[in-house]
């Protein structure tokens, strides 16, 4: 990003959050894998940490751990993501550029 990097991004996104809301998700997607980048996302707000190459598999589980199903929605109910985040894991990021996303 040109004038925020994530962990900044994430700290605003945080300061601007309305505590009576629900708090927004946040997961970092980065090539860095050391235990210590794990920990600065987390410290900066963020709520879980992928390291790529990342797999559809890994994306999906880490979305259904931060996102819960909107069972206001005929369909949705049983579900373990709404299905936009489903959409976006199996439809949605296929489309991605080779090598952004590994497949299964």
């Amino acid at each position: 990003m040109p004038e925020l990097d994530g962990f900044d991004a994430t700290r605003e996104i945080r300061r601007r959050e309305n505590p009576h809301q629900p708090r927004t998700p946040i997961i970092a997607m980065t090539a860095n894998a050391m235990r210590d980048d794990r920990e600065q996302c987390l410290a900066a707000g963020m709520d879980d940490h992928l390291a790529k190459p990342v797999t559809l598999d890994q994306l999906a589980q880490a979305l259904a751990r931060w996102l819960t199903p909107d069972t206001s929605k005929p369909g949705n109910r049983g579900n373990s993501l709404p299905s936009t985040a489903a959409e976006a894991v199996y439809e949605g990021v296929l489309a991605c550029p080779a090598g952004e996303v590994a497949s299964r």
